[in-house]
């Protein structure tokens, strides 16, 4: 059975995390988990991402939110859920995160603020860090990371600024960018960036 798992906006914003969670899902994680999102986090992505750049495009932007949708794929939105008002939430902002994972029964919500849920009590699902979400994936299907990590590559080596692994750390997922560092001084990056040029 997949985990289902929704995606929250401080995830979606990150272009590091984003890419790497819609490329794990795209590229075979689809076996082992189906993201979910809601129009209130993709709200709230899309204003987070316009209020830090507000020269982008439309396709910037909108092509964003399009790219999102593509890669969670059919029947990832969820839809009708309410607010329950009688909670004493953390953080408020966020009560729209748990009120759709319950609708949406979610096994887990991935999130950068997971002190967000600490105090709402018998949660009906787990809280993952991008830190986490990344390992567990990793331990349960290293390949499907190297595979992610190749094309990885193939994006950041030309940029001649951040590592891969850098860019992990500044994300927030540390321990995941020391494996990414360790898999990467046994891999053949030459070769690797070659075959995604093909």
């Amino acid at each position: 059975m997949l985990t289902r798992v929704l995606v929250d906006a401080n995830i979606l914003y990150s272009r590091t995390l984003r890419d790497w969670t819609c490329m794990l899902q795209v590229r075979g994680g689809d076996q082992m988990f189906a993201l979910f999102w809601t129009e209130d986090i993709m709200a709230e992505t899309l204003y987070k991402l316009r209020k830090a750049n507000p020269f982008l495009s439309e396709e910037q932007i909108g092509g964003t939110r399009r790219r999102i949708i593509a890669a969670l794929g059919d029947g990832s939105l969820i839809t009708g859920y309410t607010i329950d008002r009688a909670l004493d939430y953390p953080d408020v902002f966020d009560a729209h995160v748990h009120s759709a994972a319950l609708h949406g029964r979610i096994d887990m919500v991935l999130t950068s603020n997971g002190s967000d849920f600490e105090e709402i009590d018998d949660l009906e699902y787990e809280v993952y860090g991008p830190d986490a979400f990344f390992e567990l994936i990793d331990d349960s299907n290293p390949m499907l990371i190297r595979k992610v990590m190749h094309e990885q590559l193939a994006y950041w080596v030309p940029r001649k600024g951040k590592s891969l692994p850098e860019a992990l750390r500044d994300a927030g997922a540390p321990g995941f960018a020391e494996r990414i560092r360790c898999y990467l001084q046994s891999a053949d990056v030459t070769s690797i960036l070659a075959e995604q040029q093909v």
